[in-house]
């Protein structure tokens, strides 16, 4: 209700004027499968807790992440690595996750 006000017309009628403002939202619903089948497998993927590796300069520690199953974050820290790319030949070492 924005606003109303009223006559009074007699002894026995009041004339009522109301403004208001309604809103509505009309949506429509749609359910989509995305996952429709999942195998549970009982083999467990073990990866080593840490691996050694022999970088190369200009490498990029986001695919050696992705090589390894690792972390971007966790390599920098591990290493002492302030950049996203090495800018010489080292060894480092590569956390497990």
């Amino acid at each position: 209700v924005n606003s109303f006000d009223y006559t009074i017309v007699n002894d026995k009628n009041i004339s009522v004027n109301v403004m208001y403002t309604y809103s509505a939202y009309v949506g429509k619903s749609k359910k989509i499968n995305v996952l429709t089948e999942m195998d549970c497998l009982d083999e467990a993927v073990n990866y080593p807790a840490l691996t050694l590796y022999f970088a190369k300069q200009n490498e990029k520690l986001w695919d050696i992440a992705k090589q390894f199953s690792s972390d971007i974050e966790l390599i920098k820290k591990e290493n002492n690595i302030t950049c996203d790319s090495l800018d010489s030949n080292k060894v480092i070492i590569i956390p497990g996750l």
